[in-house]
C-alpha cells in the first residue's frame, strides 16, 4: 500500500498541486448544483457557499494585486466543458459587484460562451475588433444588474487559427488596462492550440 502511494503521481488536493507547480492555490471553488443557471450563479445565489467561495477568491486576488501590477487573469482549462466560462463569469460579477471596473472577454472565438451566459448577441464582438471592423469601446456592453462589462467573441471566423495568431488580442487587451482595473479573459482550452497564441 506504501508503495502504491509513493508511486502515485496524481494530483489529488490543493497541497499536491502546490507541489507540484511551485505556486500557490489562491482559490478554491465548491460545486454547482445543476439547476439553474450556473453561469451567473452569484446573482442567484448571493449566500451560499459557491458565492462565498468567490468573494474569497476575489480577495485573494485583490491582495495579489497589491504586490504584483497584473490586471488580466485568463481563464482556461484542461479541456472542453470543464467549466471556465461559468467561472469567468462568476468571477467577473463578484469582482465587479465589489465595486472594482472589470471587463470579461469572450476569446475563445471557436466555442464562444459569454453570449449565451448574459443571454445577448455574440456580435459584433472580438473577432470584429481583431479583424479592425470595429474598435474596442464599439464593441463593449454593460450588463444590467451586474455591473460587469462584456466583450462577446463576435461572429466566429472560418480561420480562427490565422485570426487568433495575428497577436492582435494582446494589443486589444493592453489597450483595455487604461479603462479597467481588472481584465477576465475566457480563453480556449488547452486541448485547443488558440490557447496558446
Amino acid at each position: 500500500a506504501y508503495l502504491i502511494e509513493y508511486l502515485d503521481r496524481s494530483i489529488k488536493s490543493t497541497s499536491d498541486v502546490e507541489r507540484v507547480f511551485n505556486y500557490p492555490v489562491i482559490g478554491y471553488l465548491s460545486m454547482m448544483s445543476e439547476n439553474g443557471n450556473n453561469a451567473t450563479y452569484v446573482l442567484s445565489h448571493p449566500t451560499s457557499v459557491v458565492t462565498e467561495s468567490f468573494r474569497l477568491l476575489q480577495s485573494n486576488l485583490e491582495f495579489f494585486q497589491a504586490y504584483n501590477s497584473a490586471k488580466t487573469i485568463l481563464i482556461t482549462s484542461p479541456m472542453q466543458g470543464n467549466g471556465k466560462t461559468t467561472i469567468a463569469v462568476n468571477l467577473a460579477i463578484s469582482l465587479a459587484m465589489s465595486g472594482q471596473k472589470t471587463i470579461l472577454v469572450d476569446s475563445d472565438l471557436r466555442r464562444p460562451a459569454v453570449h449565451a451566459a448574459f443571454g445577448v448577441d455574440k456580435s459584433p464582438g472580438l473577432s470584429d475588433i481583431i479583424r479592425s471592423k470595429k474598435k474596442p469601446a464599439e464593441v463593449v456592453r454593460s450588463m444590467d444588474g451586474t455591473r460587469v462589462d462584456v466583450i462577446t467573441a463576435g461572429n466566429v471566423p472560418s480561420n480562427v487559427t490565422e485570426v487568433v495568431g495575428s497577436k492582435r488580442i494582446a494589443e486589444i487587451l493592453s489597450g483595455l488596462n487604461d479603462d479597467f482595473e481588472t481584465i477576465i479573459v475566457d480563453a480556449p482550452p488547452l486541448v485547443i492550440s488558440d490557447s496558446y497564441n
